[in-house]
């Protein structure tokens, strides 16, 4: 019969081979093929336009994991609901999971090329005062922030708010079609300002609004499928992601704002 020691050295050496067990499967895992089922969440409008064509050239690179894509606005449990990551613009803080980030967030002001020649460009934020602001619904905050940003002296008094809307991508539209000047994410208006129909005013004064994250399940070990995509992920958007390439010729010299955690 065990003694109380014996018990002790025991569970010790089961803990152990445990421990000696998952560190050659991880290991293994450098030595053998990629393959498998991925279970991914993210954004419906950024995940169409970015992390479809991401997925499909990751298909080719491993053709031996599959994945199940799911578009939808909703924050989804993603331990419970047996997702092996997220993708998402901006997170709230959760303790059961690890965020990587993929790419920088960022917001600009933009308006149409018509609007510009009809009411002018603003050079500095109290220009704001004599042009029509568009808005997304202040539950966002986006304007809030950036004026709480500015310094006292060049913060406007007052805006000049004509339309507000509860979706960054209608808001977009209302600024291509002439409505005035909107505050927007550059993965929403990159393509816009690349084609032409918007263009970017008080690029100094862009805001930085948290990052796009890959959130995951706290695991000990990875499985090598889901490392492989968050790896391909990185390096297909990273520092200067592809929706901003029209955007910035360079990196913005004066982002306002820090990494926030705010829900999108």
């Amino acid at each position: 019969m065990l003694t109380e020691a014996g018990h002790l050295y025991v569970e010790r050496a089961r803990d152990l081979f445990s421990e000696w067990r998952e560190i050659e499967r991880e290991v293994s895992q450098y030595h053998s093929t990629p393959k498998g089922s991925l279970k991914v969440a993210t954004a419906p409008f950024f995940g169409a336009q970015f992390i479809v064509p991401a997925l499909v050239d990751f298909g080719k690179a491993y053709p031996e994991i599959t994945v199940d894509l799911e578009c939808d606005e909703r924050m989804v449990d993603i331990v419970n609901g047996g997702y092996d990551l997220a993708i998402r613009v901006t997170v709230l803080p959760d303790t059961q999971l690890i965020r990587r980030v993929i790419a920088p967030n960022r917001l600009v002001f933009v308006a149409s090329p018509s609007y510009l020649e009809a009411y002018g460009r603003p050079a500095q934020p109290l220009d704001l005062m004599n042009h029509v602001c568009l808005r997304i619904d202040d539950k966002w905050g986006y304007w809030t922030r950036w004026l709480t940003s500015l310094p006292d002296d060049e913060r406007p008094p007052q805006l000049n708010c004509k339309m507000t809307v509860s979706t960054p991508f209608a808001l977009r539209e209302a600024a291509v079609a002439g409505g005035g000047i909107a505050l927007l994410h550059t993965y929403v208006v990159g393509d816009a300002v690349a084609q032409g129909h918007l263009e970017v005013v008080l690029p100094q004064f862009t805001l930085s609004h948290g990052s796009i994250c890959a959130l995951f399940p706290h695991r000990r070990h990875m499985p090598l499928k889901t490392r492989v995509l968050l790896d391909f992920l990185v390096n297909r958007f990273g520092h200067k992601p592809i929706w901003e390439r029209g955007i910035f010729p360079s990196q913005p010299a004066n982002c306002t704002g820090g990494e926030t955690a705010w829900p999108r």
